[in-house]
């Protein structure tokens, strides 16, 4: 053991860690924490501005993908449209040619182009058909009769031969086109020799011949069918009908035309959304026309929903409930994009009509698949961070190994804009919102400094709008108490109410204003003052308004303020030519207690400048208006009550200074003359006269 009076050796004072570790380690670990506590603050800021610019890329993603759809749905419905309104067009004019046929019958019949009792022949099952090189095949059902009439009518009908195989060649998407006549008569294009294929057939049982007859179809409105087995070849087809009528509105049959329904499913199935989007096609009745088979999954089908061959066996209501919310919009012609969610992913669906045939056209995608951008950014954004962690570790330890000089130097660096964008932000917490920041800087401190100058720039509009609000508001209620103030001190009714419109309208800037006052002993409203010209003309020609007449007369009978921002659309307004411009009109009924005074009336020429504050404000004023009035009357009527008894009181007095009956008479003349201002007064006596019986 060492005696504690023993000195101590140079080894001994070498134990330890020395000063100079120490300092270093302190100074280290001071920098360490410093810059772990920056690159931290950065991450995290950076973070939330990644999120916020995310959320706004989905949110801009998302839009451009629903018009997207819209945009590639209403393209394929109108090139759909397009294929059917082609279909449509050549029945049109086809039926026109039939009507054309039959009004110059009488001309045609003199034709010897071909002859029914000649080249027509009866089959064995009772049809009737033609030869099979003719250019369209002739079919008559077994209940036809071979007569000079209706072998005229073939005769004349026959023409079609000159237009139908023309339009055959220049419309691939048709497969025939035919004319049914009311015997039933079947004149076919092409030429496939119809008797000998479908036999004994009646064309007026089909539902393209029924649905156009005058008993289901009085308006003359096209048909088409829904898809069905072709009785010439069992192909799957849909048919689109127009009647035909004569010149004298007699029906003559119908024009059809075939379009196989491959046609159709081609059409709709090349229709290409994303990476798995397909397209389906309903009917006016919810039928499916075409329906992939991907569908059946997404709408919760069995394969027995497919359509057969073309024909529809299922309905767009018998889908999952909880995945038809668009189904109604789709039976009723109507546009538009919603979302559902099919197996836990959100998907799109589009829809748009057919307005040829009423069908509806839909695409359903994966939203995924439409929001890549979307997805791309957020993936750029999570290798982002994950650079920047790992950025930040090795820069933790660089620096950490690096002299403490240029770890300072580094902090200082870093912290230097977040300082400047505090300063700034403390600026505009005191008020001033000119504060201007570097938006020069790169990187994300570059982004956030920009997205504070704008929000700086987007505070100070705001509150400038508010305070132009409060200024306007305070400027309004000034004027509405020196409405208050000056017609408070005016006694005379005519002035005063000159003195309210002129006031009210040059303090709020109105179009026009005037008062109308209830006219005593009736119910009609008559003007009593308004401004410039079109209120001195209404003045001269005292201008009067029955009550719930217009809009003064509305506010005059329900007694309740009418407002009117756009007159143009208001039912029972009543314009006014000595006020052309007018757009917008209030009239406020002037009440005391339960009895209205009248109705004051402001007109504006802008449609919208008449707002509730104007509404309220007009309010406060005619409250006050009709006090004024109302004492103003009162003052008037105490005048007139005043100067009446001075009269009679003059005259009492004059009257008992007179010394006889002369006196009287001239002294009571003379005064009445004066109050009643008349030039001349006579007094007239005369005596009583008594006739031979006593009578006066």
């Amino acid at each position: 053991m060492r005696n504690s009076d023993a000195p101590i050796t140079n080894n001994q004072k070498r134990t330890g860690i020395s000063l100079r570790t120490q300092l270093i380690i302190g100074v280290m670990t001071i920098v360490g924490i410093s810059l772990a506590v920056v690159l931290i603050f950065s991450f995290t800021q950076r973070q939330q501005l990644s999120n916020f610019v995310t959320s706004l890329v989905r949110l801009q993603v998302d839009i451009q993908a629903e018009n997207f759809l819209v945009e590639t749905v209403d393209d394929a419905a109108e090139n759909a449209n397009e294929f059917f309104e082609t279909v449509s067009t050549e029945v049109k004019v086809t039926s026109s040619f039939m009507t054309s046929l039959y009004n110059n019958r009488a001309s045609l019949n003199s034709s010897n182009y071909w002859n029914a009792q000649e080249e027509l022949s009866q089959f064995s099952a009772g049809q009737w058909g033609n030869s099979r090189l003719d250019p369209g095949s002739i079919l008559a059902p077994s209940s036809f009769e071979l007569t000079d009439e209706t072998a005229a009518k073939i005769n004349t009908t026959i023409l079609l031969d000159l237009i139908a195989p023309q339009a055959l060649s220049t419309n691939s998407e048709l497969k025939a086109i035919y004319f049914v006549n009311t015997e039933g008569v079947v004149q076919y294009y092409p030429n496939i020799d119809l008797a000998n294929i479908v036999g004994d057939f009646d064309a007026r049982q089909r539902p393209y011949y029924k649905a156009v007859i005058p008993e289901h179809n009085p308006e003359r409105n096209p048909f088409w069918t829904v898809p069905y087995y072709d009785a010439t070849d069992g192909s799957i087809v849909e048919t689109h009908s127009r009647p035909v009528y004569d010149a004298q509105g007699e029906f003559k049959g119908a024009v059809a035309a075939d379009v196989n329904i491959d046609t159709v499913t081609t059409i709709v199935n090349s229709i290409q959304v994303g990476q798995t989007g397909y397209a389906f096609l309903i009917d006016p009745n919810g039928r499916f026309i075409v329906l992939p088979e991907e569908a059946l999954v997404d709408f919760g089908l069995g394969m027995e929903a497919l359509p057969e061959g073309g024909i529809a066996q299922k309905t767009i209501f018998d889908i999952s409930e909880d995945r038809r919310p668009f189904a109604n919009q789709m039976i009723s012609g109507e546009s538009g994009v919603d979302k559902l969610s099919i197996d836990e992913e959100e998907h799109y669906i589009a829809f748009a009509p057919i307005e040829t045939t009423g069908y509806s056209l839909g695409v359903v995608v994966p939203v995924n698949e439409m929001i890549q951008l979307y997805l791309t950014v957020q993936e750029r954004t999570d290798q982002q961070e994950a650079q920047m962690m790992l950025l930040s570790v090795v820069i933790l330890i660089a620096v950490l190994l690096i002299a403490i000089l240029f770890a300072y130097i580094v902090a200082r660096l870093i912290t230097r804009p977040l300082q400047s964008l505090t300063d700034a932000a403390t600026e505009v917490a005191a008020g001033n919102y000119d504060v201007e920041v570097d938006t020069s800087m790169g990187g994300e401190i570059g982004t956030l400094a920009l997205a504070f100058d704008d929000m700086a720039s987007q505070v100070n509009d705001m509150v400038g709008s508010l305070e132009q609000l409060v200024s306007n508001r305070t400027r309004a209620l000034r004027a509405s108490m020196e409405v208050s103030r000056s017609v408070s001190t005016i006694l005379d009714p005519k002035q005063l109410v000159a003195e309210v419109v002129k006031q009210v309208r040059n303090a709020f800037d109105y179009y026009h204003v005037h008062i109308y006052v209830r006219e005593a002993g009736s119910n009609d409203l008559v003007i009593a003052g308004g401004t410039g010209k079109a209120g001195q003309a209404l003045l001269d020609g005292r201008h009067t308004i029955a009550m719930g007449t217009g809009l003064i007369g509305r506010a005059a009978a329900t007694q309740t303020t009418v407002l009117v921002s756009d007159v143009s659309t208001e039912e029972g307004w009543i314009s006014n030519p000595l006020l052309p411009d007018t757009q917008a009109e209030i009239a406020v009924p002037m009440i005391l207690g339960n009895e209205l005074y009248g109705v004051l009336d402001v007109q504006q020429n802008e449609a919208g400048s008449l707002t509730e504050i104007d509404a309220q404000l007009l309010e406060s004023v005619a409250n006050q208006v009709v006090i004024a009035l109302r004492n103003a009357t009162l003052f008037e009527g105490a005048q007139a009550q005043a100067r009446q008894e001075a009269i009679e009181n003059a005259i009492s007095q004059k009257l008992q200074t007179a010394a006889d009956v002369e006196s009287v008479l001239k002294i009571a003349a003379e005064e009445l003359g004066k109050a009643l201002k008349t030039q001349r007064t006579a007094v007239q006596l005369g005596h009583m006269r008594h006739d031979n019986h006593g009578h006066k």
